[in-house]
C-alpha cells in the first residue's frame, strides 16, 4: 500500500479491522467518467475511482457531483456504464463500503457516524519533512488532475513536481502538510523574498475539498509569516481554478498587476495580502 493513498482509505475509519481491510483493495485513484440517469442524455459526470474488487466486479468511488458534497462516496459495478442510483451514494468512504457488502460485519450502532470527518476526527497542520515528499508529490498530482488539459505541458509539469524536486525545495522554505488521523488531506509551502512571503503549491486532496483544510494551511504561512516580521504574502494562481481565486480573496488576498503574468504559456494572477503590524492592529 503506497502512503500517499491513506487518506482515501483511512482518513475517517475508525474500527482498525475495517480500515485495514479497506486499504487492502485500495488503488492508485483513477480519474473516469460516466452517464447518470440523474443527469441529462449526453451529460457525463467525472469520478475517481479508489478502491476496487475486481472478483466482485466493483469499485469504490468519489463524485463532487449528482448528489453534490453531502453524498460523494458511492459504490460502481464494472458492467453498469452509468454512476448507479441515489442508495449507492453515501456521506462516507465507510460507508459505501459496508453498503457494497465488502465487510461481513455491521457497524456498531454507537458509531457516530452522524458527525461530519472533522467532527470526529480534527484536522492537524503540522511542518512537513523529506519523508513526507512522495506522499506531497502524489497529492499535487491527484489535486490538480482534472485541469491537466487547461494547462501547458511545461506548466503542468512546474505545478505537480516529482518528489525529488519536493525534496529539494526543503532547502528553499518551510513545507506544511495537513493531517486528518494522521493521514495527509492538504500541502502548502512558501519562500520567504525581499518582496514578501511567496506561497506555492496549496493544495487539497479533491475529497478533502470543502472542509476547511486549505484554511488552516493559510493560517500556517500567515503565522510563520509574522512571526518573522514579514508584512506581505504574495502567491500565484491560475484564472481557471476559480475555487482556489475565491478561497483566497475570502482570507484577504487581492488581485494585482504584478508579474508572472504566465507559466511556461499557462496564464497566472497574482494576488497579495498585505498584513498589519501588531502595533497597528
Amino acid at each position: 500500500m503506497n502512503e500517499p493513498l491513506r487518506p482515501v482509505g483511512s482518513a475517517i475509519v475508525a474500527d482498525p479491522a475495517r480500515r485495514e481491510a479497506l486499504r487492502a483493495i485500495l488503488i492508485e485513484p483513477v480519474l473516469g467518467e460516466r452517464s447518470w440517469s440523474y443527469g441529462a442524455p449526453d451529460e457525463r459526470f467525472q469520478y475517481w475511482a479508489v478502491a476496487e474488487v475486481p472478483e466482485r466486479e466493483i469499485e469504490l468511488a468519489y463524485c463532487e457531483q449528482g448528489f453534490g458534497p453531502e453524498f460523494p462516496w458511492g459504490f460502481l459495478y464494472f458492467r453498469d456504464p452509468s454512476l448507479g442510483m441515489d442508495a449507492q451514494w453515501n456521506w462516507y468512504l465507510e460507508e459505501a463500503f459496508m453498503r457494497a457488502n465488502l465487510w461481513p460485519g455491521l457497524m456498531s450502532e454507537d458509531e457516530p457516524l452522524h458527525l461530519s470527518p472533522e467532527e470526529r476526527f480534527p484536522v492537524r497542520v503540522r511542518p512537513a519533512s523529506p519523508a513526507d515528499a512522495e506522499s506531497i508529490a502524489s497529492l499535487l498530482r491527484a489535486a490538480f488532475a482534472e485541469f491537466e488539459a487547461l494547462y501547458t505541458p511545461q506548466g503542468y509539469q512546474a505545478t505537480t513536481p516529482a518528489g525529488d524536486e519536493i525534496r529539494n525545495r526543503f532547502a528553499e522554505g518551510p513545507i506544511w502538510i495537513a493531517e486528518q488521523q494522521e493521514a495527509i488531506a492538504g500541502t502548502v509551502s512558501a519562500v520567504l523574498k525581499d518582496e514578501g512571503l511567496y506561497i506555492r503549491s496549496m493544495a487539497v486532496y479533491p475529497w478533502t475539498r470543502g472542509r476547511g483544510v486549505a484554511t488552516l494551511l493559510l493560517d500556517a504561512v500567515e503565522q510563520f509569516a509574522r512571526g518573522r516580521s514579514c508584512s506581505r504574502l504574495f502567491l500565484s494562481t491560475t484564472p481557471f481554478l476559480a475555487s482556489a481565486i475565491r478561497l483566497y480573496e475570502r482570507a484577504g488576498f487581492r488581485r494585482t498587476d504584478e508579474e508572472p503574468h504566465d507559466l511556461f504559456g499557462t496564464p497566472l494572477v497574482t494576488m497579495v495580502k498585505e498584513l498589519a503590524s501588531a502595533e497597528t492592529e
